[in-house]
């Protein structure tokens, strides 16, 4: 059961309702209707046929649609929108998921934590929030956050694909510039969540480095639903790392003809912040030296090349 349905056309809802009940030829009926009403059911009918077997006429179907509705910018402004970055990255690449979500399931359990609310920030279509679903018991509930409607409309299709107990939540983009409350905060109450994860995601944050002040503010958000003891891993780019350069540089996504994939590494990898650059950050709102690391993403060839991993641990007790 999602937390927070993105659902809202009848016939979809109708649909999925009859999907989950294995009557696939009355839900390929209703997912029929949908499309008919309202285009952009088609990305979370997209997520589906990610994750599912739909007919393979109302799959072509599905996917037309979507490359027609999309209009291939995220609300942030990047090149990542929903249904090209499913497409391109992340069923070409789940892999680089299972990795950190590995060492993360095992970081979560050697804290002592049997249950708990984990938060996936910037989740997009769901890879790592799936990950972590399928490597912890039931008694973590699991919410991927994120401000695109697309991505978290495939999000949607692909849990219910897998069949897995993964929430959805919407939220806005913080601006800096503005109090932090209201519509201008995370939607989540104070000191409520034990773990944040988040993978991909911080350089979206207010466009990454070219605007700090965005980053900063995020982050302040994060600590602030955090629980004493609670932990916060962030995967993201490292613009340093050997890998990093060397894709960008020479351009093997695109030798592998794969160019989408290519020109959406090499913006990440513009827009992350070098680990001193994060450092300065959190000095900024006093987090203390000893209640951070940043150190390369797992032991696992070449993630450690690519990706860091900003850990932090809020202060108290548990």
């Amino acid at each position: 059961m999602l937390v927070e349905p993105v659902v809202e056309n009848s016939f979809l809802a109708a649909g999925l309702d009859l999907y989950r009940r294995g009557r696939k030829v009355a839900a390929e009926q209703e997912f029929e209707r949908a499309l008919g009403a309202d285009p952009e059911t088609s990305y979370l009918l997209v997520g589906l046929c990610s994750t599912a077997r739909l007919s393979p006429k109302l799959t072509k179907k599905i996917m037309a649609i979507a490359r027609r509705t999309d209009p291939g910018i995220h609300e942030d402004g990047s090149m990542e929108s929903g249904v090209p970055y499913l497409e391109h990255i992340v069923r070409k690449s789940d892999f680089i998921y299972s990795g950190p979500a590995k060492f993360l399931a095992k970081e979560i359990i050697e804290m002592g934590l049997k249950s708990g609310k984990i938060i996936d920030v910037g989740t997009g279509p769901g890879p790592f929030a799936i990950a972590l679903r399928l490597r912890l018991a039931e008694s973590f509930q699991i919410i991927g956050y994120d401000v695109s409607d697309a991505m978290l409309k495939i999000a949607e299709g692909r849990i219910t694909g897998l069949g897995l107990n993964i929430g959805l939540k919407r939220g806005p983009i913080i601006e800096p510039a503005k109090e932090l409350t209201g519509d201008n905060a995370l939607p989540f109450t104070d000191e409520s969540i034990d773990i944040i994860i988040s993978h991909g995601s911080m350089h979206h944050w207010g466009g990454g480095v070219s605007s700090p002040e965005s980053v900063e503010v995020m982050l302040q958000e994060l600590i602030r639903i955090l629980k004493p003891g609670g932990r916060i891993f962030l995967f993201d780019i490292n613009p340093a790392g050997i890998g990093t350069k060397f894709i960008v540089k020479s351009k093997l996504l695109k030798l592998l003809r794969r160019d989408y994939q290519h020109e959406a590494f090499k913006h990440s990898a513009e827009h992350s912040l070098s680990a001193e650059q994060i450092g300065n950050l959190l000095r900024n709102i006093k987090i203390g030296h000893n209640l951070y690391k940043i150190y390369p993403a797992v032991p696992l060839f070449p993630a450690g090349f690519i990706f860091h991993v900003l850990d932090i641990k809020k202060q108290g007790a548990r």
